[in-house]
């Protein structure tokens, strides 16, 4: 059955277990969930959460097969499949309005089963049997119907529930685990953590139980994971995308694709020509403008620049992102996150550099590393249109702050990352490095000139 617990497989080495990942070394300001852990103090953890439920009247989603697919599952790393868990932290009630969503079908919830199914169950039992899956900060893994039917019961009759407040489970980021052993793997990071986690959401959806994945959801899932790794956690060695308009009928396409869709859903969209309609709707012209989480943004600059600028509050209950004075590289770069909208690279940017002139402390900052993300009327649905947006700001806005910058010997913006931000395997985001020769920003791999176009 697709996703299940491959319980028989849990034999693999130690060794496969640990060297696959490393922790990513910020200067000690964000500290991985569990670094300091066990696995089994992550299981005693979860023991207490199962007891809390327990106690306040809610079913175990441990016993339940398609909830347990969300914290036990098949990681992918390299195409092959190795045991992998997040953790339930802890029980708590959420206001609904604080959460976000992040859907693995096409639409945020449906509307039409939760009216006529969900809707009634939930008045039924005066409340969830099962509380939704939430990461620490706030984004919806698992129950966006339940979340999405939550709101409306409270906006028909906001007195309808014993409270406004809907039960969640907060879970942990994805690890390797090795149970034969009883150790706990490395946390995945970067690309593969959002990869891995992304992919516990979309299998713990089965369409018997939930309401069945269309076409366009199917072809919604590929296209997220592709973003996130074009490799597919190596289910797609070549990282080419499953369709070329140009090139319908490649064997070569379709064989790739085949592969995943066997891995990803299994004994569904069997048809050689479903198959080709959802080939198709993988590079979805339309395109679906993404939400960029927290995660998502942290997976972005650890792959582009190696750290994460994340901290965790002081009861670890929450992450937030360092200021730009205080996120540095392990070469003491600065660095940030900013947006087009605006001036947000000589707001933020500049007064930092300012300030370190001031203080004479301009030779402790070697360059800075942006990453940034397309605003408002920058983004668009269309890829062609984001990377002719993307070009212009680079070129006119930090080259020619660039520019400025090199005449008065302040340090530069050396990297730049922008990101993916639709659902479209073509947007690939654009990365650029500063070249002090050309005065221009280049192609990190070519080392062309990026102009504007």
């Amino acid at each position: 059955m697709q996703g299940s617990i491959q319980r028989k497989n849990k034999n693999f080495t130690n060794k496969q277990s640990v060297i696959l990942y490393l922790y990513i070394d910020d200067g000690g300001d964000a500290r991985k969930e569990g670094a300091m852990q066990t696995l089994a103090e992550f299981l005693k953890e979860e023991k207490k959460v199962i007891k809390v439920l327990g106690v306040n009247g809610f079913l175990n989603p441990k016993a339940d097969d398609d909830l347990a697919k969300t914290t036990e599952f098949q990681a992918t790393v390299k195409g092959m499949d190795h045991d992998a868990r997040r953790f339930m932290m802890k029980f708590e009630y959420r206001d609904p309005g604080t959460l976000t969503t992040n859907q693995v079908r096409e639409d945020e919830a449906d509307e039409e089963w939760c009216e006529n199914t969900l809707i009634p169950r939930i008045k039924k039992y005066g409340g969830l049997q099962f509380p939704i899956f939430i990461t620490q900060s706030g984004e919806v893994v698992h129950g966006h119907n339940r979340l999405w039917a939550w709101k409306k019961i409270l906006n028909d009759d906001p007195d309808s529930l014993k409270t406004k407040d809907i039960p969640t489970i907060v879970v942990s980021d994805s690890f390797l685990v090795d149970f034969k052993n009883m150790k706990l793997g490395a946390q995945f990071v970067g690309k593969e953590q959002a990869f891995n986690n992304k992919y516990s959401q979309i299998i713990c959806n089965a369409p018997a139980k939930n309401n069945e994945y269309t076409m366009k959801g199917a072809a919604l899932h590929v296209r997220e994971l592709y973003i996130l790794d074009p490799e597919i956690g190596g289910r797609n060695p070549s990282g080419e995308p499953f369709y070329n308009p140009d090139d319908e009928k490649n064997a070569d396409d379709i064989k790739r694709f085949d592969k995943i869709m066997d891995w990803l859903h299994e004994d569904r969209f069997l048809d050689a020509g479903v198959r080709t309609k959802i080939r198709k709707m993988t590079i979805n012209k339309g395109g679906v403008k993404k939400t960029l989480t927290f995660d998502d943004k942290t997976s972005e600059m650890v792959n582009a620049f190696g750290s994460s600028g994340v901290k965790l509050s002081k009861n670890k209950k929450s992450k937030s992102r360092l200021q730009i004075g205080e996120w540095r590289d392990q070469s003491n770069n600065l660095v940030t996150i900013i947006g087009t909208a605006g001036d947000k690279e000589w707001s933020k940017v500049s007064p930092e550099i300012f300030k370190a002139y001031l203080d004479n402390t301009l030779s402790n900052i070697p360059g800075v590393m942006l990453g940034v993300e397309l605003g408002g009327p920058q983004l668009s649905a269309d890829p062609d249109t984001n990377d002719k947006a993307r070009k212009k700001y680079l070129v006119t806005r930090l080259g020619t702050m660039n520019k400025l910058l090199a005449s008065k010997n302040f340090p530069l913006i050396k990297k730049v990352r922008f990101f993916v931000q639709l659902t479209d395997p073509r947007d690939t985001g654009l990365d650029a490095e500063w070249d002090s020769v050309k005065s221009a920003f280049v192609d990190p791999v070519t080392k062309k000139e990026i102009l504007s176009v």
